[in-house]
Formats: C-alpha cells, sequence, structure tokens
C-alpha cells in the first residue's frame, strides 16, 4: 500500500485533457489509439476514466487506492455510462499489485504519488515490457517527478510544456480548490504537462 506517498487528489480538466489527448494522437502513435488501453493512474473521483470513456480506446480503467474515492468514482461512472463510447470501469486497488491490460497501453498520471512510487512503477513496467514488449505511452500531468522519467532508460521524452485551462474551467477549478483545499495549493490556470513513449528494441 502507497497511502504516504499518495498526493492529494485534484480532479483534470476537461480542456486540459482534451488538449493532452490531441497532442499524443499528433504524435504519431505506432498503433491506432483506438488499440490501445487507457489506465488512469490514481483515478480519484473518476473525471478523468470517464472523459476517456468518451473516446473510442479499447478499454478504460480507472485505478484508484483511496476507497472512499473509488467508490464515489464508480457511481459517477455509472451515472455517465451512457454516455460513454468505451468499456470502462473503476477499480478499487494497488496499481503495484492489479493486473494490466495487455497489449498497447496509454497511462494517465496527475501526479498520482511520490518519486519513491513512481520508480515501483517503473520497475514493474520494465518487467511488463521484458516479458511482452508492446506499446506503451506515459501522459503525465502537473509532472514533478518528471526527473525520474528523465533518468529512466526505457522512455523517451516526446513532448512537454505547459497546457492552459479553458475560462470557464479555470473558474471551476478556483471555486474547487477555495472549497475543497482551503488554500493549500497555487492556482495557476494550466498544469506542466508532459508525454512519454516506451521505447521498444526492432
Amino acid at each position: 500500500m502507497h497511502d504516504r506517498h499518495n498526493t492529494a487528489y485534484h480532479g483534470t480538466a476537461p480542456s486540459l485533457f482534451a488538449q493532452l489527448m490531441e497532442r499524443w494522437q499528433n504524435t504519431w502513435t505506432p498503433v491506432p489509439p483506438s488499440d490501445y488501453a487507457f489506465v488512469d493512474v490514481g483515478a480519484g473521483k473518476g473525471r478523468s476514466s470517464f472523459l476517456a470513456a468518451r473516446m473510442h480506446f479499447r478499454s478504460v480503467t480507472g485505478v484508484e487506492l483511496n476507497p472512499v474515492l473509488a467508490g464515489i468514482a464508480q457511481e459517477n461512472i455509472a451515472r455517465f455510462a451512457p454516455y460513454a463510447v468505451s468499456p470502462v470501469s473503476i477499480v478499487e486497488g494497488d496499481i503495484m499489485t492489479l493486473p494490466l491490460p495487455a497489449g498497447p497501453l496509454l497511462l494517465y498520471l496527475f501526479n498520482p504519488f511520490s518519486a519513491t512510487v513512481l520508480r515501483r512503477l517503473l520497475k514493474r513496467l520494465d518487467s511488463r515490457q521484458a516479458t511482452a514488449p508492446t506499446p506503451l505511452d506515459v501522459l503525465y500531468v502537473n509532472d514533478e517527478q518528471r526527473a525520474v522519467l528523465l533518468k529512466h532508460g526505457g522512455l523517451r521524452e516526446l513532448w512537454t510544456g505547459d497546457l492552459h485551462l479553458s475560462d470557464e474551467d479555470d473558474e471551476a477549478d478556483r471555486a474547487t480548490i477555495r472549497r475543497d483545499a482551503h488554500g493549500l495549493y497555487a492556482v495557476e490556470g494550466y498544469e506542466r504537462c508532459s508525454i512519454w513513449r516506451w521505447q521498444i528494441d526492432e
């Protein structure tokens, strides 16, 4: 379990998600985006999983360690299921022990945990890729532990930069932080993001 290494929950703004997905799709993925299984690591209340389910993926899975947040996410996904175009589910559990989907994989991380746990996740992915190499990309939002990925020999950074929220999302974000975070978080109107691709030896 990695509770003490987890970061606070903060939902993904739809405008940011749309921009990041567009940038990822423009990286010329080695297989069609619809062949990827999307895994939302630290799914929180399920917003990113729902947004992904409105796109064409092989499957969408939100993984959330906190049982309260996982329960909320499951309720939210059930409520919005009629709008989904991809199979979507929320799983309560630890990304370090849960089975990962076979085949092409797209991991979505909104700064879910510390550098310590991120290194453990990369080690697990090392084992997966050594056993069954397959296209594997990482979308990293609020990439505070970017240095960990830069030091990893198997990943190549395809893009990094700031993605700005729409005015509507920015105002909603500020209101949520005022209500739920009691001023603990800075409000910038953007998130630093990066896109990574696992290198597969030909």
